[in-house]
């Protein structure tokens, strides 16, 4: 027999995703990572492409030699559980190391969010951040709207990076739905940041421009967008370009949405 990877975790990014990680075993066999919504599992005994189903349960997630995979497009507020073994001579395989982790729940209307009551690390779990071009991540300011707090993001160098909002659920009647936020991006010479908003009704589908601010914003301006095709499954993202200015700044965001009175109808 040969050991099984080690330090197998997985964990929540939002809600539709969990990412996993595991060490490979001092003879750094590669694995096979299996997943499941019970904790029932087969014993492997042949290769297995992704996506194919082991007998007795659980589906081929990853194989190879690299110690962390990303499970995307997941239901909200469930539970996943993952199995990994150690694979040699191919169809050879170890014990099993187990994990599970539950996806975040969906986030009810009316939103708010002001980043008072959080720190860096917030920005990095209950939101998820995208990183288009470059390396530079959503952080907090001390130079807010209101309160001690925004959301920034700075670099001397050219980045793009998405800062979403957990998944908002409007139901399946809402009307009216609205997004208002504060924006500050001052110019440094001729150097202008940019900022847009986008949106989607899918955790795997494409974001959808809904607005862009290139221009100079030399002092708090407050945004109103309305939202379009609102529902039960919705993402926002703030995608920051920076270009060398001061830096983006967004601050006490809210999101709404009006819904008709119980009994109400439409006449035609």
């Amino acid at each position: 027999s040969f050991a099984s990877p080690l330090n197998f975790l997985a964990a929540p990014v939002n809600s539709s995703r969990l990412d996993l990680s595991w060490t490979l075993n001092l003879s750094n066999d590669p694995v096979l990572v299996a997943w499941n919504t019970s904790a029932s599992f087969g014993t492997p005994s042949s290769v297995y492409a992704i996506g194919e189903c082991i007998p007795g349960g659980g589906a081929v997630l990853y194989a190879g030699g690299a110690t962390n995979v990303s499970h995307i497009s997941l239901a909200a507020s469930t539970p996943y559980y993952y199995q990994a073994w150690s694979i040699r001579d191919s169809a050879s395989y170890s014990m099993a190391a187990a994990c599970s982790a539950a996806t975040w729940g969906r986030t009810a209307l009316p939103f708010a969010e002001g980043f008072e009551n959080v720190n860096p690390i917030y920005l990095l779990t209950t939101w998820s951040q995208a990183f288009v071009t470059g390396g530079v991540a959503w952080g907090l300011s001390g130079a807010p709207h209101t309160g001690a707090k925004s959301a920034f993001l700075s670099a001397s160098s050219t980045a793009n990076t998405r800062l979403i909002t957990p998944l908002l659920d409007f139901g399946t009647v809402s009307q009216n739905a609205q997004l208002t936020f504060w924006h500050y991006m001052k110019v440094r010479g001729t150097n202008q940041d940019v900022l847009g908003v986008l949106y989607k009704t899918n955790a795997s589908g494409p974001f959808v421009l809904l607005a862009e601010y290139t221009n100079d914003v030399p002092s708090w301006v407050l945004r109103t967008l309305d939202l379009p095709n609102p529902d039960s499954s919705y993402y926002i993202a703030f995608e920051g370009g920076t270009r060398g200015g001061y830096g983006i700044f967004v601050d006490d965001i809210a999101i709404t949405a009006a819904y008709p009175a119980p009994g109400s109808f439409s006449a035609w």
